[in-house]
């Protein structure tokens, strides 16, 4: 018989920090993936920047991408909108 291989987790301690929010974490995605753009903007332009560079930039997944920017459209968007805010 095979003993079970799972090790114990130690116990949290109570200055860990409390888990982020949906919210929280989907707010930091989006951030991340609007400054992955701009970076492919500047560094290939807007023809060479595509979906694909975008997500291995931002060290995200493209469903991930896909989920908050359904299309490349909607993230120039945000990204215009993001520009125009600082």
């Amino acid at each position: 018989m095979k003993k079970n291989s799972r090790k114990k987790r130690a116990p949290e301690s109570n200055a860990s920090k409390p888990r982020r929010t949906q919210a929280e974490r989907r707010h930091a995605s989006r951030i991340r993936l609007i400054d992955a753009t701009v970076r492919c903007l500047y560094k290939n332009g807007y023809s060479a920047t595509s979906i694909t560079a975008i997500v291995e930039e931002a060290g995200a997944s493209r469903g991930g991408l896909l989920n908050i920017f359904p299309t490349k459209v909607d993230l120039m968007i945000a990204v215009v909108r993001h520009v125009w805010e600082l």
